[in-house]
């Protein structure tokens, strides 16, 4: 499959019939039009048959519509073992929805990265701590900073942000809290998880024995 899409068509209405052609004279058509907004064309093109496969009309262009075209033209052969889709490098044409889409259909499965997950970062405000947070910022995952000191920890998120690192993050949280004091450390946890509900990669860089299982729910895991 060939697909291409064409953005911007015009949508026009002639305020007069157009004259039909007569012996001696074209067809001739009005000039003047009533112009109704635009619309983008999908199209994906069968180069065996050169046949129009699926051809999706809208208001707009967006990866969830280039996701439902998809869908609509894999509907149409669900029994192919394998589907080759051609298409140019448009910003448009891999869009987060149609990578995971892919991701789906593969039967091996394919590694879609940490973006969007859900990060603790204990120790956070310096060090190995603060590198790791200021890493999985970059990697778009959503970070809450834990430590002791709230100015350093302050110091960290901000240098986060200023870094533009903050602009890809979804959410980015401090909270300063003592861990050798467990009325802190349950408190700081309930309100990390009311934020996020499942917390994907705890990191635990220093300060608190590795085997200790917090009661709050989440499973830190020590890291070096």
């Amino acid at each position: 499959m060939s697909l291409d899409e064409m953005t911007g068509i015009q949508a026009l209405e002639r305020t007069m019939p157009a004259m039909p052609m007569k012996p001696g004279s074209i067809v001739k058509r009005e000039f003047e039009y009533i112009r109704h907004g635009t619309q983008s064309l999908i199209a994906s093109f069968n180069v065996a048959t050169g046949e129009i496969e699926v051809a999706t009309v809208g208001a707009t262009h967006t990866e969830q519509d280039l996701e439902a075209h998809v869908v609509r033209l894999m509907a149409k052969h669900p029994t192919a073992p394998k589907y080759h889709v051609v298409m140019d490098c448009l910003n448009t044409h891999q869009p987060e929805a149609l990578v995971r889409l892919v991701a789906r259909l593969e039967p091996e499965g394919l590694d879609l990265g940490i973006k969007g997950k859900s990060a603790l970062v204990c120790a956070a405000s310096k060090g190995l701590g603060k590198g790791c947070a200021q890493a999985l910022a970059a990697e778009g995952v959503n970070v809450t900073l834990v430590a002791r000191g709230p100015e350093a920890l302050d110091a960290t998120a901000e240098s986060i942000r200023q870094a533009g690192r903050a602009a890809i993050t979804p959410r980015l949280e401090s909270h300063a809290v003592d861990r050798t004091k467990s009325g802190q450390t349950h408190q700081s946890a309930r309100r990390i998880k009311t934020r996020f509900a499942k917390c994907q990669k705890p990191q635990r860089c220093r300060g608190c024995n590795p085997s200790a299982s917090d009661k709050s729910g989440f499973s830190l895991r020590h890291t070096r």
